[in-house]
């Protein structure tokens, strides 16, 4: 019995020791782990550009720090306390170490090779938040959510803090366009803390920058323009001269939907100069953008045509939906100063165009806008035909706003036909969408038509 006993103790006291001794390299690899991400992205908030990172670099490079003999780990000390990533990949490159050295090059920008996660974990959820990427730009939001989603989950159980956060900014983004406002705003306040606690400065910018447009997108201007403020400090901290012009291009927009024109066209103007000065295609076509809007306000159709021209020219190859758009503005430029075979054949175009990537807000906006040129021409059946296809594409896209404005023609359609009772249903529904968006003065108006189409019957 003492024999069994004494055996006992031993293998208690061998499990206690390697319970303690792998506990304590835990917590030595994530201490390693913090001090390299940090190095690490005090190092990319430099860059001119957002590079992949992978949050796996700098935990394999934990991983072999932790396992040095003490004597090397004390060489290497001082480069740690001091964040010196250059040294630590000249040491990494001295002791053989070169796929370390490799890897810590490329997340710093050092050289354009990218290493793929070796985690087939990872690499599942990196591929779905690629691919989610690519439904946000073709419309596709329902799959986007899944995606980002799942590709978030599998971040938080692999701990790779940096990619979980990414998962939850693009998240904010995709929500923030489906107009779920309350789980937009925890999605990005989320993205951006994680961001904070990395030291990911530039990145947190983005977030914060994310969180203004989200106030904008709920009219709330003020509140908009000071995330916007704190976007811009954060990255004049890291000389992100790109991320500021961006942040200008946003304040702008805010600015616009404010109807604070001449502020709005002064702080376009400082984006184009600033997108110029870099090259940056895709921010000098948005500043080109929000300039169309701005001439649009003031119904000076000639310079709304030239800047949507001068910005569809860039988006072409760049950002196809937001070509489509450009191309839907010129449309409407031309409608308004009556040029309809010009406006036509532009609208027919972007229907066609939409077939090589779907991109249903312009293509139900174009269908209506069609609509209304032939009602204008006196063909109601064809006018009708063309109002319900943007109908159905509205319904079918959840855009209550678009279903309200195809309702409201179609009932204009019928009581020019003379089906009274069909014209007071459609102009019902219209009333149904505006009371569902607020839209107290559309309210007033849609049922203003109806009393007198009642009246009328």
């Amino acid at each position: 019995m003492n024999y069994l006993h004494l055996i006992f103790i031993l293998l208690f006291s061998v499990s206690a020791i390697f319970l303690f001794w792998s506990y304590a390299n835990c917590l030595k690899k994530d201490y390693l782990r913090r001090i390299i991400e940090r190095s690490l992205l005090e190092k990319r908030n430099c860059l001119p550009s957002d590079l992949l990172y992978s949050s796996e670099t700098a935990l394999l490079t934990a991983e072999k720090l932790a396992f040095l003999p003490s004597q090397k780990l004390k060489q290497i000390t001082p480069y740690l306390k001091n964040r010196n990533i250059d040294a630590l990949i000249r040491f990494f490159e001295k002791n053989k170490f070169s796929e370390i050295a490799q890897r810590l090059k490329s997340a710093c920008g050092k050289i354009k090779k990218h290493f793929p996660y070796k985690n087939k974990k990872a690499q599942h959820a990196s591929l779905l938040l690629k691919e989610a990427k690519e439904n946000l730009a073709e419309g596709d939001l329902l799959s986007a959510s899944e995606k980002s989603s799942l590709a978030a989950k599998i971040f938080n159980k692999l701990n790779y803090i940096y990619e979980e956060a990414e998962s939850y900014l693009l998240m904010g983004t995709i929500y923030r366009v489906s107009a779920v406002f309350d789980v937009a705003d925890f999605m990005l306040r989320t993205s951006a803390k994680l961001f904070h606690y990395l030291g990911a400065i530039n990145k947190e910018a983005e977030a914060i920058g994310t969180f203004g447009m989200l106030m904008t997108t709920q009219k709330r201007f003020e509140e908009a323009l000071s995330y916007f403020e704190k976007a811009e400090k954060l990255y004049r901290e890291c000389n992100q001269i790109s991320g500021c012009a961006e942040i200008i291009n946003q304040q702008a927009l805010c600015l616009l939907l404010a109807n604070n024109i001449a502020l709005a066209q002064k702080k376009a103007c400082q984006a184009l100069k600033k997108h110029s000065q870099i090259n940056n295609l895709q921010g000098q076509a948005f500043s080109l953008e929000i300039y169309a809007y701005i001439y649009r306000i003031k119904e000076n159709w000639k310079i709304v045509f030239k800047k949507a021209h001068e910005a569809a020219l860039l988006y072409q190859k760049i950002n196809f939906p937001a070509y489509l758009e450009m191309c839907l503005l010129q449309a409407e430029a031309l409608f308004a100063i009556k040029k309809y075979p010009e406006a036509e054949k532009l609208l027919r175009q972007i229907i066609e165009d939409d077939k090589k990537q779907r991109s249903c807000f312009q293509v139900a906006n174009s269908y209506n806008l069609l609509g209304l040129i032939y009602l204008l021409q006196k063909d109601l059946k064809r006018a009708r035909t063309l109002f319900s296809q943007s109908l159905n594409m509205e319904i079918r896209n959840d855009r209550t706003l678009g279903a309200l404005i195809d309702y409201a023609n179609m009932a204009n359609i019928e009581a020019q036909s003379g089906n009274l009772s069909l014209a007071q249903k459609y102009l019902t529904l219209a009333i149904e969408q505006a009371r569902e968006l607020e839209e107290e003065e559309l309210i007033k108006i849609l049922e203003k038509k109806l009393n007198q189409n009642k009246a009328t019957s």
